[in-house]
């Protein structure tokens, strides 16, 4: 097992803005953990940007590595940690 099922999913269905409102209806009621959005007009991107840093906030885990330099024996470190 890799641990496949322990990832975070996030399901987002493009080009909401071609649906009439009873299909955007039925979409919402059946895929409700989706997050509907349309790239054309913008709709629904806000909630997907939300939805994207609240998963990245739980999940992702600050790093800290170095790595040798050109210059010898020196090093230099990075470190990355989420946003809140």
């Amino acid at each position: 097992m890799i641990g496949s099922d322990q990832v975070p999913r996030l399901t987002a269905l493009n080009k909401m803005d071609l649906l009439d409102e009873a299909a955007s209806a039925r979409l919402r009621a059946t895929q409700s953990d989706a997050v509907l959005i349309s790239a054309h007009s913008g709709e629904g991107l806000p909630e997907l940007c939300d939805r994207l840093a609240s998963i990245f906030a739980r999940t992702l885990k600050p790093v800290i590595s170095s790595f040798p330099t050109p210059t010898a024996g020196s090093s230099t470190a990075c470190a990355a940690s989420p946003q809140t």
